[in-house]
């Protein structure tokens, strides 16, 4: 059968955003019930208090059929997947004025505690505010030019660029610090005596952001048959070609210097702590041989990877590599160096033919908006039982002593249970996507998460990307998952009409990256 033709123009989509911030409600709700049942107690400290939690969800994807030029139709299709989270607390708060104060006493009896002072009196208290914020923002966008042959739908050429983008910042108002120094006690009167207390409020803020992005180019010797249209249940396909690789990696590391009332002067780089972090910075480059110390956050900060100061690093391991090693890299071809603040490497000529195989996994019928169902499957790579019987019987090349296997047999056995549990400690995500078997176009996509806190690992957070007008897709992937501004923008997702908007599918083109990913279990 020859496969469905694509047309110059072609579009479709795939999206959805979800709301989960009830999961942080649910964390808060064992703090919020014995507030709610004390607040408005003369004797309670808290006055009032108020917690507001957001997070979201979204994943969406788009693409289009740009040209046919060349006998090949020219594909561009973009995923972008955004995390949204944010809370504020905030509360007033009955507590001791600041100040310090010596010969101060602590007298408990059945009705509470007192602090008195060495006139007799006790410790003022005064309400104020305190309060807690946070946020986090983190986006994934892949984008993907990809070059198909018209008569069978083979891929020659794809250009993949893997962005990410992050931005967290947080800030503490008024949280007490109280010092003092313990001078005696006496049992029988349930009484502590201090020489002294003091009683400070702290304020804290501290942010930043990072932007780190992949390029890859993989151009084929042979047309690569990825889908195989149409695609039907059980099938196996494949074969072999040559590649050429090339590509680049960069990106930015920009953290803010933290504000502080409780830093000497409010200069946070006198802490000790940092003191030491970049004495043991400064010794480090020094073993590398690199010349460069740090003395401050405005040697580290901010961050460009890797035009600052990664230069000298990669020089410095060139240096370093035995001459075997060496030669070993410069017969490679690989051509690593480092242009504007990317690293850059190829082009790359494999010298042995790649061979792959794929097959469907998940079969589905999705519905459409025009009330339509279409045939769609998961396509994963394929391996044999003869490959998986061949892998089985192969040293891990990461085993420092692999002659004491049998030895160690034994304890492996005993501490399989222990790897297990460690395994599990990680917050898994499974994602499928299934392209329809006419098109080769994602049709849908979905992802499960685990519920944060639950430590049963029954409960998911569950997103179901589904038919969406391309406007919509385009606006969401353009305000809300641009890696260089990962702070959540734009209004929620709405309905766009959109007069001759086609059948929907997907990207043929995300398919690779993505149809590699269903069913992976990330860590």
């Amino acid at each position: 059968m020859a496969p469905t033709a694509w047309q110059v123009g072609d579009s479709w989509a795939v999206g959805n955003e979800i709301d989960f911030s009830w999961i942080f409600d649910e964390l808060t709700s064992e703090l919020r019930t014995p507030l709610d049942d004390s607040v408005g107690d003369s004797t309670f400290p808290v006055k009032s208090y108020d917690i507001n939690n957001e997070g979201s969800l979204g994943l969406y994807h788009k693409g289009e059929v740009v040209d046919d030029l060349d006998f090949m139709y020219h594909i561009k299709s973009e995923t972008g997947f955004y995390t949204h989270i944010a809370t504020d607390w905030q509360a007033t708060v009955e507590l001791p004025v600041a100040g310090y104060y010596e010969d101060v006493e602590e007298r408990c009896d059945d009705e509470g505690c007192k602090t008195l002072l060495a006139d007799g009196t006790e410790m003022p208290v005064a309400v104020q505010q305190v309060g807690f914020t946070a946020g986090f923002d983190q986006v994934e966008r892949v984008a993907v030019e990809s070059w198909w042959t018209q008569d069978e739908i083979d891929l020659t050429k794809i250009d993949i660029t893997l962005s990410q983008g992050t931005v967290f910042d947080f800030s503490v108002l008024n949280a007490p610090n109280f010092t003092d120094e313990w001078s005696g006690s006496d049992g029988e009167s349930d009484t502590e005596y201090y020489d002294w207390k003091e009683v400070r409020y702290d304020s804290i803020s501290w942010g930043g952001s990072t932007e780190v992005s992949f390029h890859l180019l993989l151009e084929f010797d042979e047309p690569m048959n990825v889908l195989d249209l149409p695609i039907e249940e059980g099938e196996i396909w494949g074969g072999s070609t040559l590649v050429t690789i090339s590509g680049d990696l960069g990106g930015t590391i920009d953290l803010d210097k933290p504000v502080s009332s409780a830093c000497p002067e409010d200069d946070c780089d006198q802490i000790p702590e940092l003191q030491e972090l970049y004495k043991n910075l400064t010794e480090n480059f020094a073993e590398m041989d690199v010349d460069r110390s740090f003395q401050s956050w405005g040697d580290l900060f901010p961050l460009h990877i890797p035009s600052n100061w990664m230069q000298e690093l990669l020089d410095a391991a060139l240096d370093q590599m035995e001459e075997e090693e060496r030669d070993a890299y410069d017969d490679s071809g690989a051509n690593l160096r480092i242009e504007g603040n990317r690293f850059h490497f190829g082009p790359v000529e494999i010298p042995e033919p790649i061979h792959y195989n794929f097959t469907t996994g998940g079969r589905l019928n999705v519905p459409l908006a025009d009330g339509s169902t279409v045939e769609a499957f998961e396509v994963l790579p394929y391996v044999s039982e003869e490959e998986r019987d061949d892998d089985s019987g192969n040293e891990d090349p990461m085993d420092p002593d692999p002659g004491r296997e049998g030895e160690e047999d034994e304890e492996n056995e005993e501490n399989e249970g222990e790897r297990e549990d460690e395994m599990d400690e990680g917050l898994p995500v499974e994602a499928h996507s299934y392209i329809a078997s006419d098109t080769g176009r994602i049709v849908y996509m979905h992802m499960d998460m685990p519920v944060p806190g639950d430590e049963s690992g029954e409960r998911t957070i569950s997103l179901e990307a589904e038919e969406v007008t391309f406007a919509e897709a385009d606006t969401a992937i353009d305000q809300k998952a641009d890696p260089s501004n990962p702070q959540r923008n734009g209004p929620a997702p709405e309905v766009v009409d959109e007069p001759g908007f086609p059948l929907p599918g997907v990207g043929v083109l995300a398919a690779l990256p993505l149809a590699l990913a269903a069913r992976r279990r990330f860590r």
